[in-house]
C-alpha cells in the first residue's frame, strides 16, 4: 500500500492523513499476522466466490457461515439481470405468439 498510496503516505500527505493511514496499517498488519481475531465478509452477489472450508465436510466448520439471500433490484439492474430476465420474457412472448401462428394456419 505504501507504494501505491503515496499521495496519502508520503511527503505529499498532511500530518493527520499520514497518521490516520500509518495507524490503519499498523493495525492491518497485525490482523495479517493474526494478532488479532477478525471476521472476513464476503458480499458476493453474483456467486462469484468460494472459501474453501478447513474440515472435509462444510458444515463441520463451525467458523464458517454461509448466507443466502436475494440480491436487490438495485443489483439486479446493475448487473444486467433485469435486462436478462425482460429479454427472456420477450423471447417466451415470440414464441408464443409463433406457436399460435403456426396452430391458426395448420386449422
Amino acid at each position: 500500500m505504501k507504494s501505491t498510496s503515496r499521495f496519502q503516505i508520503g511527503d505529499s500527505a498532511n500530518t493527520e492523513d499520514k497518521e490516520k493511514w500509518e495507524k490503519w496499517l499498523g493495525r492491518f498488519s497485525d490482523l495479517i499476522q493474526l494478532k488479532e481475531t477478525f471476521t472476513v465478509e464476503l458480499d458476493d452477489p453474483l456467486a462469484h466466490c468460494f472459501v474453501t472450508p478447513l474440515e472435509d465436510n462444510p458444515a463441520d466448520d463451525k467458523r464458517l457461515k454461509v448466507v443466502e439471500y436475494e440480491r436487490t433490484p438495485e443489483q439486479d439492474l446493475e448487473f444486467g439481470i433485469t435486462q436478462m430476465r425482460m429479454s427472456e420474457e420477450l423471447m417466451e412472448q415470440e414464441q408464443k405468439k409463433t406457436e399460435k401462428e403456426e396452430l391458426a394456419t395448420i386449422d
